[in-house]
């Protein structure tokens, strides 16, 4: 369930960016900004979240993980930056700031010059243009690479017309933005672009409002894939359950020897082991192999489940500073984390279930060399 919170947060924001961004386009044309001194430059942070949100609600559609990791919180930093540089903006006195939206309301372009602590607003602008189209080659990627674990035919025509439309209403609004920074405000009221982003978003809203189950994520291949959706039933509640089921596919001996290879080079040269939370999806990608097919093979082949397999490698590794006697400068759960288990009661659960002993019984019984 936290994983759907974490979508439709994600894509909340994006059409929440939209909106505030087409209201102030609105108040700076017509001149009605002046009435609102206290909105103004507001959504600043909003829109530096804009093209970072789009690509974490494909990327979390993608991916089993029930929430961010860590590093995906980088893509906030802009944002955060960006309130800072609004700080003198929010200080000043009221009659300042309606001082200044008033110049805005006279001359739109002259928001483009208005300086907050740090940069202009014009620079901004630019910023966020060469942000937004790293970030639409980024999911652009994502997408692609993944396009074949995607089993739900709807859910993968969404996801790419989704990012279709994201892309094109993006870089529609640059280049709108660009001519209105080279040339005159006129370029935000004349011209066919201006028409076009408007109508792209609300073409971009309404697909929303007849796709709102699309918002959920996206299932990937697996031996068995049970989906549940809606369906007439008793009283007027609607529930009904679709199971789906794949083939049975077993790998030949070259495909096994070949992944076998792979897999066991690359999880102990690049030690994928270590990535907490890492998926049999993730190291799919990581090593190049489909996911089912690696699926397949640690049941085939190894008679494993993707957790236990994973463990097998950080257990080993644990044993390893154990007998080198590098755990006597660290706690045993120091060097479970950077084994890559996530929490202390997984390690010891692990650990037995591997060695038939807890940790402290395994040193104690004289087992380091």
């Amino acid at each position: 369930m936290r994983r759907k919170l974490w979508v439709n947060l994600m894509l909340g924001i994006v059409l929440a960016a939209i909106a505030w961004y087409s209201l102030m386009i609105y108040l700076m044309i017509s001149g009605e900004v002046c009435n609102f001194p206290n909105l103004y430059n507001k959504g600043n942070p909003l829109y530096y979240l804009f093209a970072p949100c789009s690509y974490l609600y494909i990327k979390l559609s993608l991916s089993k993980n029930k929430k961010l990791h860590k590093y995906d919180w980088l893509h906030f930093i802009p944002a955060a930056l960006s309130i800072i540089d609004l700080v003198p903006y929010m200080l000043k006195s009221p009659e300042e700031r309606q001082y200044i939206v008033d110049l805005v309301a006279q001359d739109p372009k002259w928001n483009f010059q208005y300086k907050y602590a740090f940069l202009t607003h014009g620079t901004h602008n630019i910023i966020r243009a060469i942000q937004q189209i790293i970030y639409i080659v980024f999911q652009t990627q994502l997408l692609i690479k993944f396009r074949n674990e995607i089993i739900d035919k709807k859910q993968k025509y969404w996801l790419f017309t989704y990012n279709a439309f994201f892309s094109v209403l993006t870089i529609s609004t640059i280049t709108v933005l660009v001519r209105t920074l080279l040339f005159s405000a006129e370029a935000l009221r004349v011209g066919f672009l201006p028409l076009f982003a408007s109508v792209g978003i609300l073409i971009f809203c309404i697909l929303f409002f007849f796709k709102p189950e699309q918002i959920y994520g996206t299932a990937f291949i697996e031996d068995k894939e049970t989906q549940t959706g809606l369906s007439s039933a008793n009283g007027g509640i609607l529930t009904i359950h679709h199971e789906r089921k794949e083939d049975p596919l077993k790998l030949n001996p070259e495909q096994i020897a070949d992944y076998t290879q792979k897999l066991e080079k690359k999880i102990i040269s690049r030690e994928y082991f270590k990535e907490k939370g890492i998926t049999v999806s993730l190291l799919a990608a990581k090593i190049n192999i489909p996911q089912r097919h690696l699926t397949t093979l640690l049941k085939q082949h190894y008679n494993l489940k993707f957790n236990d397999f994973i463990n097998n490698y950080r257990i080993a590794f644990v044993k390893d500073k154990i007998e080198k006697g590098e755990w006597k400068n660290l706690t045993i759960e120091a060097l479970a984390e950077e084994a890559g288990f996530s929490s202390r009661s997984t390690f010891y659960a692990a650990f037995k279930k591997s060695t038939g002993t807890t940790p402290v019984e395994y040193i104690e019984k004289g087992t380091v060399i």
